[in-house]
């Protein structure tokens, strides 16, 4: 074996402990060598390597049998914290969590309602500053920043190739970030950031392959494959919400006709609604807004369709169909165990679970067997997930800072 070989196991051997540490706490050094086959000589030297890292803690002494006597090891979750930051078109959603993704505090603000990149950027710097602010934890101790947002993001520039619920082209926001924050920073499609929390700490942790779907302001999704995010060539794999869904239907913000988001997503039956009450429809929502046909959100439809009022329903049935089409579609090609819902209009329950999870069963081949959830991440999912990814590098690179 020459030394890049020797190099390359070595990494894989830390990365493993590292991983099995974190995931099987507590855990004596004799456990983690039946695991992973390596002798205890080995495992002692990395394991010793963590601690002096300060991300492995020893523990309680067991009772001798012979020998020195054994040690539980833990995976030292406070030892380090993480910023997530998800940029959406409504709101900016911003976290400090530590290595075990417990939030020690979280901060939200609305995005700039033009969202232009410049006013964007700034909002972000303060959001930073203030959960730095807030939390009272020394710099020294962050291990970085993640961010999430919509729109296709280069793998290897981390540049903002295409955002169009933003209206951005080639934009560099870590560029920008880097001016005012020297701490590493990664930045993911937001639904992929989704898809990375729930491999780690939700609904995906125990399953090899499965799908996200978000659905928001717009409609994302993320494939994880062999436990693995997949990111396509471009990294632009996912994009569930531009399958054409309606021929000759309303233009996408992505420039084409009939995308799924176009039709399905929060922002599309919001306007379907103010748009069908403008021609005279009569509806509860009316009231509801008070005749602000601008407060018109998927929440207010769906509480309006909760309490029967039929423009609702119409509207919800129709954003239904099509969003079992093509989540139908999508189990019959990726074949995942699960597809786990996520986003604002997840929330909605019930009372959107039921009717899609029946009309997804209507494309589905009957020999796929495929569960549909909802994430119990709550509303700082993307948040979470985007701080994961600066975990994950962590995990896989044996507990060496990443830069």
């Amino acid at each position: 074996m020459d030394r890049m070989d020797k190099s390359i196991m070595s990494l894989v051997n830390k990365s493993t402990i590292l991983d099995i540490i974190r995931e099987k706490s507590p855990i004596y050094r004799a456990e983690i060598s039946r695991i992973t086959n390596l002798s205890i000589p080995t495992v002692m030297k990395i394991t010793d390597s963590l601690i002096s890292k300060g991300l492995v803690i020893e523990g309680e002494i067991a009772k001798s049998t012979g020998g020195k006597p054994p040690r539980l090891l833990s995976f030292a979750g406070d030892s380090m914290y993480i910023i997530g930051i998800d940029i959406g078109t409504t709101n900016i959603n911003v976290i400090l969590m530590d290595l075990d993704a417990n939030m020690l505090s979280s901060y939200q603000q609305p995005t700039s309602a033009e969202r232009h990149f410049n006013e964007v950027v700034a909002q972000v710097v303060y959001c930073i500053d203030k959960i730095i602010a807030t939390s009272k934890i020394d710099i020294a101790q962050i291990l970085g920043i993640g961010i999430g947002m919509p729109g296709v993001i280069s793998p290897e520039s981390g540049k903002i190739l295409l955002s169009p619920a933003f209206g951005w082209k080639d934009k560099d926001l870590l560029k920008e970030l880097r001016q005012h924050f020297n701490l590493p920073m990664r930045i993911n499609n937001v639904t992929k950031s989704m898809a990375m929390g729930e491999l780690y700490f939700g609904l995906g942790h125990n399953i090899n392959n499965y799908i996200c779907v978000n659905l928001g302001y717009g409609i994302g999704s993320a494939i994880v494959i062999n436990h693995r995010i997949y990111n396509g060539d471009s990294g632009a794999s996912g994009e569930l919400g531009h399958v054409i869904v309606e021929q000759n239907g309303p233009k996408c913000s992505c420039g084409n006709y009939g995308c799924l988001e176009a039709v399905a997503s929060a922002n599309a039956i919001s306007k379907q609604a103010q748009a069908a009450i403008k021609s005279g429809a009569v509806s509860m929502i009316s009231s509801m807004v008070q005749g602000d046909l601008k407060k018109i959100d998927a929440k207010i439809i769906f509480e309006a369709a909760a309490a029967g009022d039929p423009l609702a329903n119409t509207i919800l049935h129709q954003a239904i169909v099509y969003l079992g089409s093509a989540i139908g579609s999508a189990i019959n090609f990726i074949d995942p165990a699960i597809i786990i819902l996520e986003g604002g209009v997840s929330r909605a329950g019930d009372l959107l679970l039921s009717p899609l999870i029946e009309e997804v069963n209507h494309h589905v081949m009957p020999v796929k067997k495929c569960d549909i959830v909802i994430s119990k991440l709550g509303i700082y999912c993307a948040s979470i997930g985007a701080a994961t990814f600066l975990l994950d590098e962590l995990i896989k690179k044996g507990g060496e800072m990443i830069r």
